[in-house]
């Protein structure tokens, strides 16, 4: 299809939703560089991100579409955990997602392609235990339509999908016990993700 797609997720696309969107992507004849903190790029660090996008147009001479899937959540009453550890969940769900945003731009106006960004069914209603998460995941919602605005007459769109309760590997460690029966496969949010990347539409909060 000739487009090209970079992934950042903390898993590097090896397991959860970032792995699912690289197979679906692939398998319809995209070409896909899934990154995270163990390749080298932590979505935290602007140079790092910088140095990734660099490094992707020099190989691929374009790139169309960017999917944020990383996401960090830890449990725990806020009034429990330590500055460094909320900082840490504000740096990868929020600044992350703002360095990616703001990082990509230039390399998205070129290709007039598309930024997708990844909530929560939290975003709705934060939840007890996991406020921070909670607050972080309503800001890129509210930072997807901002940008849709913002980056129209770029002609790059900004859309977000918001998944249901999804299995994988951050919901098992947080959520001990759970019916994984009753929670959504990273393919079926994969599915919706690939129509969505494929669409012209802009400023999109797709629930999945």
């Amino acid at each position: 299809l000739g487009i090209n797609t970079a992934i950042y997720s903390r898993s590097g696309g090896s397991m959860g939703i970032g792995k699912a969107i690289s197979q679906v992507l692939e398998e319809a004849g995209v070409q896909v560089h899934s990154v995270s903190r163990r390749s080298g790029c932590d979505i935290a660090d602007a140079a790092q991100v910088a140095a990734c996008v660099d490094g992707q147009l020099r190989v691929w001479g374009r790139i169309d579409l960017v999917v944020n899937a990383a996401g960090l959540l830890v449990k725990g009453p806020l009034a429990k955990q330590s500055p460094a550890i909320v900082a840490q969940q504000v740096a990868v769900n929020l600044l992350g997602a703002l360095n990616v945003a703001q990082l990509s731009h230039a390399a998205l106006k070129a290709s007039r392609g598309m930024l997708l960004h990844f909530s929560s069914s939290s975003f709705t209603r934060g939840r007890a235990e996991y406020s921070v998460y909670s607050a972080c995941k309503a800001a890129i919602v509210n930072l997807t339509q901002a940008l849709a605005d913002e980056w129209e007459a770029d002609n790059i769109r900004v859309n977000c999908i918001v998944p249901g309760r999804t299995d994988t590997a951050m919901r098992r460690e947080n959520f001990l016990g759970e019916d994984q029966r009753t929670l959504l496969s990273p393919y079926e949010v994969a599915l919706t993700s690939a129509k969505l990347l494929s669409s012209s539409e802009t400023g999109v909060i797709a629930r999945v």
